[in-house]
């Protein structure tokens, strides 16, 4: 079967599984990290005006925030409330890069964990699974989200999964929190990773959804873990 990128980018949505085939085939991993990158990036820097002062207004209540000056505060909500387009641009291309890094990161401990299980595949088959994943659970769930936040003027009260139940709570919830792991576009992806490492490590699917979800939940949990100690 042909694979062009077009077409990975669509069956990557409607029909998973020949997508993974071909990613196992021919990675093309670089490809889906630039496209995470854009469209985060692109969400980032149409949101900034949103998302800028609610994580100023995050920040204020834990206790790193609350030794921030408040003159200082004041000057950082004034450039976010109507950032230059420099300040749009910066910001989308940390958020992007950010990501990407991040990405590489997880590539490594879930080809360390495939590994331990007794997998076989290499490092390139499994960062194109995890990228090509991520197209999916935060390229197009950041597209997605886009319009909402807008509509909303808010990101802290849009959730698409059981966290919209407790939205109410506020950000620093943990119980908002702990729901937000489970957005459905991150278990798309999670999904999508259980189909990918499966026929890259060439594990039966029970087995390849005990490593992906107990790796991911693993993840999830230590960070989870982390954000609340700064709290």
């Amino acid at each position: 079967m042909s694979d062009t990128i077009g077409k990975r980018f669509l069956t990557i949505v409607t029909n998973p599984a020949a997508a993974m085939a071909e990613v196992k085939e021919n990675p093309r991993w670089v490809i889906a990290a630039l496209a995470v990158a854009v469209m985060l990036g692109l969400y980032s820097a149409a949101t900034l005006q949103i998302t800028g002062p609610e994580q100023l207004d995050v920040m204020r209540e834990t206790r790193f925030g609350q030794m921030i000056p408040e003159e200082d505060l004041a000057e950082m909500y004034a450039k976010y409330e109507a950032p230059t387009v420099g300040a749009r641009v910066l910001q989308g291309a940390q958020s992007g890069i950010g990501a990407a890094l991040m990405l590489f990161v997880m590539v490594l401990i879930y080809q360390l964990f495939c590994k331990l299980a007794g997998g076989q595949g290499n490092l390139r088959q499994t960062a194109g699974v995890v990228y090509w994943s991520s197209v999916v659970s935060l390229g197009l769930g950041s597209l997605i989200k886009w319009p909402l936040v807008l509509a909303k003027g808010s990101s802290m009260g849009v959730a698409i999964g059981p966290a919209i139940f407790v939205v109410d709570r506020g950000p620093t919830d943990a119980l908002y929190q702990l729901l937000s792991i489970f957005d459905l576009f991150t278990v798309w992806g999670v999904l999508l990773m259980v189909i990918g490492l499966g026929l890259v490590h060439e594990f039966v699917r029970n087995k390849a959804t005990t490593v992906v979800v107990t790796t991911w939940l693993f993840l999830s949990l230590v960070l989870f873990g982390i954000g609340r100690l700064f709290l």
